[in-house]
C-alpha cells in the first residue's frame, strides 16, 4: 500500500466534494518493475493510482517472515484516475535512506554483517556474449537482507567494455556495470558499493552470484577478485 497527502481536493472520485482525504492505494499485488532509466533503485507499477502532492509518502509491504507491514520505499512519481494509464513510481530504500527512515520513525537499527570473498583469478574472454560468474556462499546468514554491498576489482584497458550484475539466491538482479563505449577509464573498481535497491528484504540466505563479461573487442580484461557484504536480521 502507498499512503500520502494529496494537494488536490477529493483525489478519489467516489468521495463527497469539498474535503481533503489522505490517499492510499489499498493493498495490491501488481509487480514493481525496474524502469531501466539509470535511476538506481527507481521502480514503477502500472494500474496503481496516486496524485499530485503524494510524493514522499511511504510504500509499505507485507513481510510474511515477520508477519507485519514494513517500510520498503518512498513514492516519487505517478498519476491518478484522470490519466488513461495509472502508475506509481517509488524509490526503493538503499541502506542510507533506510537508516534515515528508521531514525525518523524511531526504529532501532539491527543486523548482522557477513562478508564473503572470491579470489578465483582469471582472464575474461574478450568480446564475449557469455557471462563468467563467481559465487558467494551466504547459506549461514540470517534470512532478511537490509543492506548489500559489493567490492569488485576487474583490470581492463576500458571499464566501459564490462557488463556486470549480481543475482540474489531468490533471483533478484542488480546491475553494477553496463557497456559504455564512451567510458575509456581503465579498470572497474568498486569498494563496498551499495547495491541494496531492490534487494531490500530479499532472502539473503543462500548462494549469491556475480556475473560479468567483456563485451567489446580490443582490450583484454582480468578478474582480480570480489567480495560481498550483506547486513541481515533474524526474523521469527
Amino acid at each position: 500500500s502507498i499512503i500520502g497527502y494529496p494537494s488536490d481536493l477529493d483525489h478519489s472520485p467516489w468521495y463527497d466534494t469539498g474535503y481533503y482525504f489522505m490517499h492510499h492505494t489499498g493493498l495490491f499485488t501488481d509487480p514493481f518493475l525496474d524502469d531501466q532509466e539509470g535511476q538506481g533503485g527507481h521502480y514503477t507499477a502500472d494500474r496503481v493510482t496516486t496524485g499530485s502532492g503524494n510524493s514522499g509518502g511511504p510504500l509499505v509491504v507485507w513481510n510474511p517472515s515477520s508477519s507485519k507491514y514494513e517500510l520498503a520505499g518512498i513514492l516519487v512519481s505517478g498519476s491518478d484516475y484522470s490519466d488513461d494509464i495509472w502508475f506509481a513510481g517509488v524509490y526503493a530504500l538503499g541502506s542510507e535512506a533506510l537508516n534515515a527512515a528508521q531514525d525518523a520513525l524511531g526504529i532501532a537499527r539491527s543486523g548482522l554483517s557477513t562478508r564473503r570473498s572470491n579470489w578465483s583469478l582469471g582472464w575474461i574472454k574478450n568480446a564475449s556474449q557469455t557471462f563468467a560468474r563467481r559465487s558467494f556462499d551466504f547459506r549461514g546468514a540470517p534470512p532478511q537482507t537490509i543492506e548489500v554491498s559489493l567490492s569488485l576489482d576487474i583490470r581492463t584497458g576500458r571499464r566501459g567494455d564490462i557488463d556486470a550484475y549480481v543475482r540474489s539466491p531468490g533471483g533478484r538482479v542488480r546491475v553494477v556495470a553496463w557497456r559504455n563505449a564512451n567510458d575509456a577509464v581503465q579498470d572497474l573498481e568498486l569498494s563496498d558499493h551499495d547495491i541494496t535497491g531492490g534487494m531490500l528484504y530479499a532472502n539473503g540466505r543462500g548462494i549469491w552470484t556475480l556475473f560479468f563479461r567483456d563485451v567489446l573487442p580490443g582490450n583484454p580484461s582480468w578478474f582480480n577478485g570480489a567480495s560481498m557484504r550483506i547486513r541481515s536480521r533474524w526474523t521469527n
